[in-house]
Parts: structure tokens; C-alpha cells; sequence
């Protein structure tokens, strides 16, 4: 299960005409790989990451997410990625394999809806931050202001 809860306001007081709200002050454009095999998450993700202003990378799949990763299109940023995957493959296999694939490590998070003990310390060992689902809209955000 996803959710995502957001305050409501208004745009006229939120944000000057013609500047997305995501880009003001110290609010920086990102481009980032988002990993999840459930369609609707990532689309959910998607969705609010561009309405933010920032650029979105979607990939499904360890495979999808390495190639896109590649692209001398994408620059990437910040990877967000669902711990477990298809096919037994977990978030982690899949941000190595990125590292991998373009030579550098770049700030990486795991998202997760786990909630069984096991699960939660594996993501944890894996190294990267760990963000428990439903995100949080401010966490997500400050995530992305400074994804180090």
C-alpha cells in the first residue's frame, strides 16, 4: 500500500507566477531514478516528484534502472527504490548495480512498506537511508533539498 498525504494551499501565496513550487529559494531541480515494480507506486511517484519540479527517471525492473542509469541523457541525481523487487531482487542488488554500471555512487534511498523485523533489518544492513511507507511529503522533500 502507498499513500501520500499533502497540505493544501494557496497557489497564489505559494509560489511566483511561472516558477515551479519545488524550485524556489534553496530548492534545487533533481533527476531522479525511481525503482519499483508496482506500476502504480511508481506512477504515484512519478507524479509527484514532477509536479515538484524535478526530473523523473521510472524504471521497473534492476535491468530497466541500470540502462536508464546509463543514458547519457540522465544525469542522475538521487535514486529512490523499493526494497523488495521482482524476481528476489531487492533495492540494494539494484542501486549496486547502478553504481556499477556508471563507474560512481550518487545518494540512495530505500523506500519500504515492510513491517516484519527481518525485513527491516536487511534493508537497514543494505547501507543505504531507509524511508518507511506511506512517505512523508516534508521527509521526501528535505530528502531531495539535500540527498547526502
Amino acid at each position: 500500500m502507498f499513500s501520500i498525504t499533502l497540505p493544501c494551499v494557496d497557489r497564489a501565496t505559494a509560489q511566483r507566477p511561472g516558477i515551479p513550487a519545488a524550485l524556489h529559494a534553496d530548492h534545487r531541480r533533481r533527476t531522479v531514478l525511481v525503482i519499483d515494480d508496482d506500476r502504480e507506486v511508481l506512477e504515484a511517484v512519478q507524479i509527484l516528484l514532477l509536479n515538484w519540479g524535478h526530473v523523473v527517471v521510472p524504471a521497473s525492473t534492476l535491468e530497466q534502472a541500470v540502462e536508464a542509469a546509463a543514458n547519457p541523457m540522465h544525469k542522475i541525481d538521487l535514486i529512490l527504490s523499493d526494497y523488495r523487487l521482482a524476481e528476489n531482487v531487492t533495492g540494494a542488488d539494484a542501486i549496486c548495480a547502478v553504481f556499477a554500471r556508471i563507474g560512481r555512487s550518487i545518494p540512495a534511498v530505500i523506500i519500504t512498506g515492510d513491517t516484519a523485523p527481518e525485513r527491516i533489518r536487511e534493508a537497514s544492513e543494505s547501507g543505504f537511508r531507509l524511508l518507511h511507507k506511506p512517505l512523508d511529503p516534508q521527509e521526501l522533500k528535505a530528502l531531495l533539498n539535500d540527498p547526502a
